[in-house]
């Protein structure tokens, strides 16, 4: 069954997508919460999920920006989702369907 990738190149353009700092991006990876793709690159859905999954939203610095896709306690509805992918698309995802492995 294929699975959809928004596929990015850089930490900054995941960060722009996710909606936190480069500095966090870098931290992520670091301590193993994010993964790259074999590839090098970052793919955006996958780093959503397993931001939500090994993130403490209450040990996560306040935000003016509401950015309820973070918060694991927000259901992905369609409304929450789509703007995640409306975000992606901004910031220069590859999105596509990939075969999964």
């Amino acid at each position: 069954m294929p699975r959809r990738v928004a596929l990015v190149e850089t930490d900054t353009q995941l960060a722009k997508i996710l909606g936190v700092t480069r500095q966090a991006i870098a931290k992520a990876e670091r301590r193993g919460v994010l993964i790259r793709a074999p590839d090098g690159r970052w793919d955006a859905f996958v780093a959503l999920d397993r931001w939500r999954r090994y993130t403490n939203p209450l040990l996560q610095r306040r935000s003016p920006v509401f950015r309820p896709w973070l918060d694991p306690q927000v259901p992905l509805v369609p409304s929450v989702w789509d703007e995640f992918v409306r975000r992606a698309e901004d910031g220069g995802a590859d999105i596509r369907w990939s075969p999964r492995r």
